[in-house]
């Protein structure tokens, strides 16, 4: 790699640096120029040419199946990977004594314990859970061909436009009107006993737990006969001209009717059925926790992860379904789903004429390795607002407008260090920007701009003394 040791030398004395990001073209995604992905990343990358094809997402962080690297400008056709210059310059993350926030066989001194992403979706994905970290652990123990990495992978989503997306079964007593309401369902099921048990935990009965019962349904969906399936998926279809008194039963035909047209007689419409059906609006976001089955229907979004890869599929795909591990898994409880509250550490998100700052982190129990910073300048003035400083390394991203960043050091800043580290950088659209520890940043712009920054949960930093 000649060249990178004095290239690294150089930029050490940095506190930011562009990063140029990968994109995944999965068949999911909305096509060409249609695709934020693909006009976030021709924005922000000059020798980027959006073709015919699908853009699904874009990966921010130091995931070996989409590393980030280093630029040292827009345009800069060489770069060097995130993950080396962090095992360079091992004091810069500041999480490197934390392997908590690492699975098990992670090299803490190159990586990132959080994954940023946008979505741009134009076909469903499939309905899925991910594993807890002692199931991943297990798992990639067991299958490592298949479950490549030992982390857990908790999900935050916050919608960029209007957002579909199944979320956690529907409340206990809405299954049950939806299976008296419906003989294809209960044909689907196929096991009379399940009703049953069904009507009487929508009337209070708890001899047998609800996510007992839920998880029986969605084991005798998946490996019931596929005719059945696809008998009960036509008679449903024959019933979506013919409203009944029932709307959020209206609104499931509805959905089968559109997954049907993208997953013919696939048995995950079936499921789609006794899920929740999410609408965000723009800048509304959720939490899914280990276990909750889930898919995104349409729209775009941001989404902040752990540094996982590790999908346990339950339909709506034409790949393989792992039933058994995926009831194993599954967290059957019945309810809302996971809606966020921002914390607003500036202004008022609701009042679009002045500046806000909001932070968007998941519920209780926490989840260590990341939050979400959600900056909005408005367009009618110049702004210059204080972000404050993380801990551990952080990225951000522009969804929109220029900025100018400028560091400073933090007072608490551990020495040694190869100072001066202040650090001026300009980012438009679609740039994102790797931020070493401990910098206050000042985020400037002329006009509207949206900028989002993750970083590791403030609140685990605060209960571990990150430094």
């Amino acid at each position: 790699y000649m060249g990178v040791v004095s290239r690294s030398v150089l930029l050490q004395r940095k506190a930011m640096f562009l990063l140029r990001y990968s994109v995944q073209n999965y068949e999911w995604g909305k096509l060409g120029s249609t695709s934020s992905v693909a006009k976030l990343k021709s924005n922000a990358d000059k020798l980027f040419q959006v073709q015919n094809l699908p853009y699904a997402e874009l990966w921010v962080g130091t995931h070996p199946n989409g590393p980030s690297h280093l630029t040292n400008s827009e345009e800069a056709s060489q770069s060097l990977p995130l993950s080396q210059w962090i095992s360079n310059q091992t004091w810069c993350s500041g999480l490197s004594s934390h392997p908590s926030l690492f699975p098990a066989d992670t090299d803490t001194t190159r990586n990132l314990p959080f994954l940023l992403k946008v979505l741009s979706i134009n076909k469903a994905l499939s309905i899925q859970a991910h594993p807890t970290r002692s199931q991943a652990i297990a798992l990639h123990n067991t299958f490592p061909h298949i479950y490549k990495d030992p982390n857990h992978k908790p999900e935050m989503v916050m919608a960029l436009t209007e957002f579909d997306a199944f979320c956690g079964f529907r409340p206990i007593e809405e299954i049950a009107l939806f299976l008296e309401n419906s003989s294809e369902l209960v044909q689907a099921v196929g096991n009379s006993d399940i009703f049953d048990q069904v009507r009487a935990a929508a009337k209070g009965d708890t001899s047998i737990p609800t996510e007992n019962i839920l998880k029986s349904i969605v084991g005798c969906v998946l490996r019931q006969d596929v005719t059945v399936i696809h008998s009960s998926i036509t008679q449903l279809l024959s019933r979506n001209t013919q409203p009944t008194s029932i709307p959020s039963f209206d609104d499931a035909l509805r959905l089968v009717s559109h997954l049907q047209n993208q997953f013919p007689n696939d048995v995950g419409i079936i499921v789609s059925m006794f899920l929740n059906h999410v609408r965000l609006a723009p800048g509304e976001a959720m939490f899914l926790s280990a276990g909750v089955l889930h898919a995104y229907i349409q729209g775009d979004c941001v989404e902040v992860m752990t540094s996982s890869d590790n999908v346990v599929r339950a339909g709506l795909t034409p790949k393989a379904k792992d039933v058994d591990t995926l009831l194993s898994i599954m967290d059957g409880g019945a309810g809302k789903p996971a809606f966020l509250e921002p914390q607003a550490l500036l202004g008022d998100v609701s009042d679009a004429t002045k500046p806000s700052l909001v932070r968007l982190a998941p519920p209780s129990p926490p989840i260590d390795e990341f939050e979400l910073l959600v900056l909005r300048i408005p367009s009618d003035s110049v702004t210059s607002v204080g972000v404050p400083p993380s801990p551990g390394a952080s990225v951000f991203l522009v969804l929109s407008g220029s900025v100018l960043l400028e560091t400073s050091n933090d007072d608490t800043l551990p020495s040694p260090l190869p100072l001066p580290l202040t650090t001026q950088l300009s980012a438009s659209t679609g740039c994102a920007v790797f931020c070493i520890a401990q910098q206050h940043v000042t985020v400037s712009a002329q006009s509207g701009a949206v900028v989002v920054r993750v970083q590791i949960n403030s609140d685990f930093a605060q209960r571990n003394g990150v430094a």
